[in-house]
């Protein structure tokens, strides 16, 4: 056969072979997200889902935000959604801050929504023994069977300065120029999971992390 006339190959499936970066990459949902819902916002003083949700809506990185909240229509004079489902546009990463016991269906309901990405702050997992381990080993099944990236969970969030990104509940930004992302656990390894892209639990230690041993829930 004139190798002219031959079928165009079939793009590989593996985005290993993508040596061009023909496609958005697949991390781009956690580091320069156009949108991001916060599950678990609130409007308690000092939580952790009030504090996430205001650095992101203060900050200048561009997209827009949604938060999360079954029990109110708005907070900080934020339109509010009940679920994650009904965000009326695809949504880039959610950061989830609500008690680690309603993580594994929350992750679920983000992986059968479209979420690219998601980074769960909350604590309650293989730290506190056999209960929090099997809710982990839930959350590795759903990325297994999905696309869904994610960082955590017991984590104080990530930071894009470049961008003005703050999807932490920390109280000052990093310089410009770093980025930072920052995963502590008081018993076990940071870890990050990537989802699809990577099923193993990677190790990631950051020097100056912080411990989160708290978690916001939807009041």
């Amino acid at each position: 056969m004139n190798p002219a006339l031959k079928p165009p190959r079939a793009p590989a499936t593996d985005p290993t072979y993508d040596i061009l970066r023909s496609e958005r990459q697949p991390l781009a949902a956690l580091f320069s997200p156009a949108s991001v819902a916060v599950i678990g916002a609130s409007e308690r003083e000092g939580s952790v889902g009030r504090t996430v949700l205001w650095n992101l809506i203060r900050s200048p990185f561009g997209g827009t935000v949604y938060p999360v909240n079954p029990h109110r229509h708005s907070v900080l004079g934020v339109r509010a959604c009940a679920v994650v489902s009904a965000i009326p546009e695809p949504v880039d990463l959610a950061v989830i801050a609500t008690p680690a016991a309603t993580v594994p269906d929350l992750i679920e309901q983000c992986a059968a929504a479209g979420v690219r990405a998601a980074i769960v702050l909350s604590a309650g997992f293989r730290e506190v023994g056999a209960e929090g381990q099997a809710l982990e080993a839930r959350i590795r099944d759903t990325l297994r069977r999905s696309r869904l990236r994610l960082l955590g969970p017991n984590c104080l969030g990530l930071m894009n300065p470049r961008l003005g990104l703050n999807a932490t509940f920390a109280g000052t930004m990093a310089l410009r120029d770093t980025w930072a992302s920052s995963v502590s656990r008081e018993r076990s390894a940071p870890r990050c999971s990537t989802g699809a892209c990577g099923r193993t639990w990677a190790s990631a230690p950051s020097p100056r992390s912080a411990r989160c041993s708290t978690w916001a829930g939807a009041t």
